[in-house]
């Protein structure tokens, strides 16, 4: 997969106008990221730059990858118990309790990050605050106020 890019003096010198460059496909060794590609154009027009290509066929990406999460865990956990253990099948799932393991220990992970992000924005806020509240009390006693200098 290789994504081309030419700037802008490369085109005109070539004697295309700029914009006449995002109808042609971007990607020419995949046929599934040209689809892609023409699919994105169809639905939100032509992109404004470089940078705007790459971002819808990020978004694109993700999106991808989330329905197929999602529909392999609906088929693991939905489908899957009504077909017998000894299918070939069952061999491309993990056991059934991995099922309510994996969600468990992603929500606990993710609570961990969350719950550590908000701890350490709420101590350098009151660190910040106090730092002020101190600058504050010193300069109400006429002291200079410590780390700023007066002009």
């Amino acid at each position: 997969m290789h994504l081309i890019l030419p700037n802008r003096a490369s085109l005109d010198a070539a004697g295309r106008n700029p914009k006449e460059h995002f109808r042609q496909p971007i990607f020419f060794s995949s046929r599934q990221v040209h689809c892609a590609h023409a699919i994105l154009y169809e639905a939100f027009g032509p992109p404004k730059n470089a940078e705007m290509i790459l971002d819808r066929l990020v978004g694109l990406a993700m999106l991808a990858v989330a329905t197929t999460v999602f529909l392999y865990y609906t088929v693991w956990t939905l489908l899957m118990p009504f077909v017998d253990e000894d299918h070939p099948l069952q061999s491309f799932f993990p056991p059934r309790v991995w099922a309510i393991r994996i969600p468990v220990i992603l929500i606990l992970l993710g609570s961990t990050v969350v719950g550590t992000f908000l701890a350490m924005v709420m101590i350098q806020s009151n660190r910040k605050k106090a730092a002020k509240a101190k600058a504050k009390a010193a300069e109400a006693q006429g002291q200079k106020p410590a780390g700023k200098k007066k002009a």
